[in-house]
């Protein structure tokens, strides 16, 4: 694949191929009103070998307005298809040389899944939504296999505090809690969390990255386990303790139970896995663009490409 690291371009993502999707499901419907006076099977697309006619494309873009001219059709519209056009057959060439062209399978299981949404596979425009979603299929299921990732134990925090609202307070409360008053107590009397009186201060287990920088950064002073403060955030003075603090483990939050623990590092697994395969599909798709910028045609009268968002963009078209 190429180096990407500096390349300006890369703002294309799967998101965006598979939103493009819920276009071609209305283009596969028929509603375009607007004006042109072209037509014929003169090339005016292609990426490598692979070519779009303007037959093909009327027939795409075709309406079932009935108060249309059969030749009129949505230049914006037309976009919309020649950007899908584009980079779906440039991906479908990045997966071959991948070692990874369409199979039968996956075609098959577009299809059916198409046919149950109401989308008529044997109209051009069905068909071309047949061609895109298996695309976005394929290169799913390249992506979801080539993906690498480490899964690593999030990190979890669990812990109580006081709030209060100056530091001369929290050094207050921060003596009496180090003389053994209970936390708890002291959250009741003094905190203005409103949630105090009835959870004791107790924030209970959760990802660290969920609290504000400061208040975990404090956290993360404590070795192990121990009181901590004050602590200024946004919200006022903190007085914080902590009772765990590390890599999501029952050896390190005891507190928490296996069931939790287990359900959290899936979720975590999940995500981590979930990043990885966007990763390879960005790249491909990325790859995809630049085949494009150095093997694709389009004809001017329908726009330009632009390779900083992946679609053609229709300015200065004229009919």
């Amino acid at each position: 694949m190429n180096d990407v690291s500096s390349s300006p371009g890369r703002t294309f993502n799967w998101r965006h191929i598979v939103g493009l999707l819920a276009f071609f499901a209305v283009v596969a419907g028929g509603v375009y009103v607007v004006a042109s006076e072209q037509g014929g099977d003169a090339v005016i697309a292609s990426v490598g070998s692979v070519e779009l006619t303007e037959d093909e494309l009327f027939a795409i873009v075709e309406s079932n307005d009935p108060l249309v001219d059969n030749e009129s059709f949505d230049l914006i519209a037309a976009s919309e298809v020649l950007s899908n056009w584009m980079i779906v057959e440039a991906v479908v060439q990045e997966l071959d040389d991948l070692g990874a062209p369409l199979t039968d399978d996956t075609v098959a299981e577009a299809e059916a899944s198409l046919i149950e949404r109401g989308i008529d596979v044997a109209t051009a425009p069905g068909a071309f939504t047949l061609r895109s979603e298996s695309v976005v299929r394929g290169l799913r299921l390249y992506a979801e296999a080539g993906a690498t990732f480490e899964i690593v134990a999030p990190e979890f925090l669990c812990a109580s505090h006081v709030l209060v609202e100056t530091e001369e307070e929290a050094l207050a409360a921060l003596l009496r809690a180090e003389a053994g008053e209970e936390f708890a107590a002291l959250a009741i009397e003094l905190s203005i969390d409103p949630s105090a009186l009835s959870s004791g201060g107790n924030l209970g287990c959760n990802p660290s990255e969920l609290f504000v920088p400061e208040f975990t950064a404090g956290a993360r002073s404590v070795d192990g386990s121990g009181l901590v403060g004050p602590v200024r955030t946004d919200f006022g003075f903190h007085i914080i303790d902590v009772r765990s603090i590390g890599p999501l483990t029952t050896e390190t939050h005891p507190e928490m139970s296996e069931a939790v623990i287990a359900t959290a590092v899936e979720s975590a697994e999940g995500e981590a896995r979930t990043e990885a395969v966007g990763e390879v599909f960005n790249q491909v798709v990325f790859d995809a663009q630049v085949r494009i910028a150095v093997d694709g045609f389009l004809d001017p009268r329908y726009g330009m490409w632009d390779p900083t968002t992946g679609i053609v963009a229709p300015d200065g078209v004229t009919g």
